[in-house]
């Protein structure tokens, strides 16, 4: 409570930020954890939801008991809760991609076992702009991730998730065309 009440400028605000705190922080409480089904995500929640309050508490002109104040309150709340539901999901997204990414070796043992060199790079020059030169920076440069995204000015993040997706999809049309010869 000390950290709300020291990014407030006057004893005014102080005193008003404090008894929202007092009357309304369980009720709050309980409104995170039905969204979140977490108390210390939801404690995150209410956390957040009083920072945004003290940053905005001149908005707050209506008597503290009023309907206003209350669903200020709450809305206030509820959107940080979601805005932490929203980083899990995309955690949880980022942490399986990268799970999907191939071990390197294995990938090119499984390419080159299928097609030979030359029909790889022609594949890699034909493919998705997107994808095609950190793929082929990738294999045919043998770059880092880091390493790419230096020289194409990304982000390593974007690098892993192109990385990622392109070699699902170099995979899919080797295997298209490993049908296509067999026939």
């Amino acid at each position: 409570m000390l950290v709300f009440l020291y990014l407030l400028d006057t004893p005014e605000d102080r005193d008003k930020l404090e008894q929202l705190y007092l009357a309304y922080h369980n009720k709050m409480l309980a409104l995170a954890i039905s969204i979140l089904h977490d108390q210390y995500d939801a404690e995150d929640a209410v956390h957040d939801a009083f920072c945004a309050i003290a940053r905005h508490i001149t908005a707050i002109h209506e008597p503290l008991d009023s309907d206003r104040t209350i669903g200020y309150l709450m809305v206030t709340v509820k959107n940080c809760s979601y805005d932490i539901l929203r980083k899990h999901k995309k955690e949880a997204v980022t942490k399986n991609e990268a799970a999907d990414i191939p071990d390197k070796d294995d990938i090119l043992e499984e390419l080159c076992s299928e097609e030979t060199y030359e029909k790889i790079v022609n594949i890699l020059l034909d493919f998705h702009p997107l994808y095609s030169s950190v793929l082929y920076l990738h294999f045919v440069e043998e770059l880092s991730s880091s390493e790419i995204a230096k020289r194409l000015n990304r982000k390593v993040s974007t690098v892993n998730n192109q990385l990622c997706r392109g070699k699902k999809l170099l995979i899919e049309i080797i295997r298209k065309e490993t049908k296509k010869d067999d026939r």
